[in-house]
C-alpha cells in the first residue's frame, strides 16, 4: 500500500465506500508505515510471513532453485482474508487468492494489462493466466477494456474511472500571458519502468532546446537514478525534484508551463489529469488516455516512441497563446468531471447488482 497511482485509486474508493456505511477490509503485504500517506477507513490485515515461513521459503529456494510464486502469496492472502460479500483483487497474483478463497463474489479491479509491462518468463505466464480466471473484471479505462476483449476474449463487467481530489488539485495561480522569449518549465513523472518513456521525453526536450528554446525540465517521483537511463540520453539536462504528494504536487503542477507524458501505453494515468485540474496544459501519448485527453481540444496527443512529434507539439504550445489558453480552460473543465463520488457510485452499483444476482 505504498503510494502509487494504483494504490491511491484503491484507497480513495475504499474511503468513499466506507463513508456510505459499507464495512471495508484490506488484506495486504507490508506494514502500517506504508499507509502514512492516507487515513484509510478500513480494517487492515497484514498478511506477512512469519520468521519460520521466511526460513522455510529460503531453504526451499536453495533446494529447488525457485520460489513457489504465487502459491506462497496466494495461501497467505487467503489465510488472512475475512468473510465478505464482495472480494476484489487489485493486482494479478491476488486474483488467484480471491478466486480460490470461496469468500464473497470474486472481482478483479484491473488497472493495467500487466503482461504488456513484464519481461518474458515464468512470472509473465502466471500474470497472463490470471486474466482468464472466472473473476468479474472491472477496468479503469476504455483502452484496458479493449485489451482484455482482444487478448482474453472476455467482456468486462464494468468500467470505473479513477478520479482526483478537487480540494487539492485546482488552479493555484494565473499563467503568464506569454511564453515566448523566456525560460519554459516543463515537468514529467520519472520512473524506471521502460514503458514510461522517459528517454523519449528527454529526446523531445533536447530537440526543443536545439530549436533555440530555453527549457527547464523537471521530473518528479519516489526514487530515480540518472545512471539507470540509456547512455544516449544520460547527459541531457534535467532536474529530479523527488517525491511530491498532494499539496506539494499540486503546487508543482501549478508552477509549470506544461506537463508531458511519453509513455508507450498507460491505463488512465493520473498525472496528466491532475495537471489539467491545476490549469497546466498537457502533451501526452495516446494509449490509455483516451477517456480524458482529446487532441487539440483539451490536450495535445501524440504517438508514443516519436520524440520528434512530441517536440513539435511542445513548440506549437509555446508559440500559440490561443491554443495554450484553450487547453488550459478545457483541461480544467474535463478534470472537474472526474470525482471520487462518481467512481464510488459506479463501483457500488456494480457490487449491488452482483449481490442481487447471487442472492
Amino acid at each position: 500500500m505504498n503510494l502509487t497511482g494504483g494504490t491511491r485509486v484503491v484507497a480513495e474508493i475504499i474511503n468513499h465506500l466506507a463513508e456510505r456505511g459499507h464495512q471495508m477490509s484490506v488484506v495486504t503485504f507490508g506494514s502500517p508505515k506504508d499507509l502514512r500517506w492516507i487515513d484509510l477507513k478500513a480494517k487492515v490485515y497484514y498478511a506477512n510471513r512469519s520468521l519460520t515461513q521466511k526460513i522455510f521459503g529460503y531453504l526451499y529456494r536453495q533446494a529447488f532453485g525457485f520460489q513457489p510464486w504465487p502459491e506462497e502469496e496466494t495461501r497467505q492472502l487467503i489465510e488472512f482474508m475475512p468473510d465478505c460479500d464482495i472480494n476484489v483483487a487489485t493486482i494479478s497474483y491476488s486474483g488467484y487468492a480471491v478466486n480460490r478463497s470461496g469468500k464473497g463474489v470474486p472481482f478483479h479491479y484491473n488497472m493495467h494489462y500487466e503482461p504488456l509491462v513484464r519481461e518474458e518468463g515464468y512470472k509473465k505466464k502466471i500474470i497472463e493466466e490470471s486474466y482468464f480466471l472466472p473473476t468479474k473484471k472491472i477496468v479503469n479505462s476504455s483502452w484496458l477494456a479493449k485489451q482484455i476483449k482482444e487478448r482474453v476474449g472476455r467482456d468486462v463487467t464494468g468500467l470505473v474511472f479513477p478520479a482526483i481530489d478537487h480540494g487539492i488539485f485546482y488552479p493555484r495561480k494565473e499563467k503568464p500571458s506569454t511564453r515566448r522569449g523566456r525560460k519554459i518549465r516543463i515537468v514529467s513523472l520519472a520512473k524506471y519502468k521502460w514503458w514510461k518513456g522517459l528517454p523519449d521525453a528527454l529526446k523531445a526536450i533536447q530537440i526543443v532546446r536545439d530549436r533555440g528554446y530555453d527549457i527547464d525540465f523537471q521530473t518528479f517521483g519516489r526514487i530515480f537514478d540518472r545512471n539507470a537511463l540509456p547512455e544516449e540520453v544520460r547527459d541531457i539536462e534535467f532536474t529530479f525534484v523527488g517525491s511530491r504528494v498532494n499539496e506539494q504536487l499540486a503546487e508543482f503542477y501549478s508552477e509549470a508551463d506544461m506537463l508531458i507524458s511519453a509513455s508507450y501505453f498507460e491505463s488512465f494515468p493520473l498525472p496528466p489529469l491532475e495537471a489539467m485540474a491545476c490549469g497546466t496544459p498537457v502533451v501526452t501519448t495516446v494509449y490509455g488516455t483516451e477517456d480524458y485527453a482529446f487532441d487539440r481540444k483539451n490536450a495535445l496527443v501524440v504517438e508514443p516512441q516519436k520524440p520528434e512529434q512530441m517536440a513539435e507539439a511542445i513548440i506549437e504550445l509555446i508559440g500559440s497563446e490561443s491554443l495554450y489558453n484553450q487547453l488550459r480552460e478545457e483541461g480544467i473543465k474535463t478534470a472537474k468531471s472526474f470525482t471520487w463520488e462518481k467512481a464510488a457510485d459506479r463501483m457500488e452499483e456494480i457490487f449491488k447488482k452482483a449481490i442481487e444476482k447471487n442472492a
